[in-house]
Parts: structure tokens; C-alpha cells; sequence
């Protein structure tokens, strides 16, 4: 189960999926966050397999820097 929570802990969508679907899928990551718009906030090894798209349709990924 994926869940979008808001900034004050509302439900905004989810998805139950099989056990052997990746929950990073990009197009599982499109529908997540396709109505969402603002700030997403998540890992960035996670999540940019769709920044570049998150990027054009204005939704700001947010994500804590890695030392490497």
C-alpha cells in the first residue's frame, strides 16, 4: 500500500498493489502524484525516476542531500 498524506495528516490518495509490484514504478509514481501540486517531499533515489515530469507539471521534489 502507497499512501499521500497532507502537511496535516489527511488522506489524499493511495494505491494497494501486489506484492511484487516495485512501489518506485514510474508510472505507478505518475498516477500517485498526478493531482497533487506544491511541494512532494521524498528520497531522491526514490523519486527520480519521474523529476524531470514532476518539474514540468510545477510539483517542487524535495528531498534531503546525501553526502557521498
Amino acid at each position: 500500500m502507497i499512501l499521500n498524506v497532507s502537511g496535516i495528516g489527511q488522506l489524499v490518495v493511495f494505491q494497494i498493489t501486489p506484492g511484487n509490484v516495485a512501489d518506485n514504478t514510474p508510472s505507478l509514481l505518475e498516477k500517485l502524484t498526478s493531482r497533487l501540486k506544491g511541494f512532494l517531499y521524498g528520497d531522491a533515489g526514490y523519486i527520480s525516476s519521474i523529476a524531470a515530469s514532476l518539474k514540468a507539471r510545477d510539483l517542487h521534489l524535495i528531498t534531503k542531500l546525501r553526502k557521498t
